[in-house]
């Protein structure tokens, strides 16, 4: 992306307070029926996701990871809304600032959703539906995430798909296709992930699963 300072860059802010103001979450509940302030809210939020992208823009660097780390933040803290609407669309927009995210972005949103998940299934030894919706709902942003993810963070995420895939029913599918996802990215997978596989080999899967288990497997 070229700068953000260039004419015709798209949207009028050039007052970094006013985006950080007008792109907060919160905000749209502030401006419900009133459509001009709806309207700046959606151009704040457009910028704040333009901010999230761009490699290069007319701000300081330091005013940059301000304004949206910490909208980034309170979008990120409605993933654990107790509606399921706002978790929904929470998720969907955390997307949009996943694609193409900076690296700082990119860390944020993985941090965040490692840290909701291990809190989902840390409540209980036992592994509910809605739970598991929940994880699926975190592990759909791996494809953004995957060239700013550490070692370390793609073995915690494997970790806690393969806990749900062996304790769940539904969501299978998903989850094995976070796991490959997972799985490519790394050097050495085996070595890696030894301990997911060893759960993996253990557990008896449907045949559609257990083959395509199989392929990943004998991928690495």
């Amino acid at each position: 992306m070229g700068r953000l300072d260039r004419h015709g860059a798209g949207g009028s802010y050039t007052d970094l307070g006013a985006c950080n103001v007008l792109c907060r979450p919160q905000s749209v509940l502030d401006f419900a029926g009133t459509p001009l302030l709806a309207a700046s809210y959606r151009d704040g939020q457009w910028w704040c996701v333009e901010l999230a992208r761009a490699r290069q823009t007319c701000f300081a660097e330091s005013d940059v990871c301000d304004i949206v780390g910490s909208n980034l933040r309170s979008l990120l803290g409605l993933c654990s809304s107790a509606d399921a609407s706002v978790r929904d669309a929470a998720h969907y927009t955390i997307r949009i600032y996943g694609s193409n995210g900076v690296p700082f972005v990119k860390q944020l949103i993985a941090e965040t959703m490692l840290g909701l998940m291990e809190n989902l299934l840390l409540e209980s030894t036992e592994i509910s539906p809605e739970a598991s919706i929940q994880v699926m709902l975190c592990t759909q942003h791996v494809d953004n995430l995957l060239q700013a993810l550490e070692r370390t963070q793609r073995q915690q995420w494997v970790s806690l798909l393969v806990r749900v895939l062996r304790a769940q029913q539904g969501c299978r599918k998903e989850l094995v296709h976070g796991l490959k996802l997972l799985w490519r990215a790394d050097d050495d997978p085996r070595r890696s992930y030894a301990e997911a596989e060893q759960h993996l080999r253990a557990r008896a899967f449907p045949r559609a699963v257990r083959r395509e288990l199989v392929e990943l497997l004998q991928s690495a």
